[in-house]
């Protein structure tokens, strides 16, 4: 399997308790997923740079959905977990 990304829109909480959305680059490798731990920023050497960008997140967004990222395994990215998942918790 080889490594790819797409950009994946993620669900945060604010220190008020706040839902936030923003999108983030997702990895996914051979020893699992990881993402970026910053949203995406959108730059570029031009106008049309942007606007491919942009389509190219707006594509991701329909085709890949929502995950929590609160709700991830900050070890091994399970994407049912919280803090620590019971698959990490049990190999220590």
């Amino acid at each position: 399997m080889s490594s790819y990304w797409h950009y994946q829109v993620m669900k945060h909480i604010d220190t008020f308790g706040e839902d936030y959305y923003a999108v983030h680059e997702l990895y996914h490798m051979e020893d699992g997923e990881g993402w970026t731990e910053n949203p995406a920023e959108v730059t570029g050497e031009s106008i049309e740079d942007l606007k491919k960008s942009l389509m190219l997140m707006l594509k991701d967004i329909d085709k890949h959905g929502v995950m929590d990222y609160d709700k991830v395994c900050v070890s091994c990215g399970n994407t049912a977990a919280m803090d620590f998942c019971e698959f990490c918790i049990n190999e220590e």
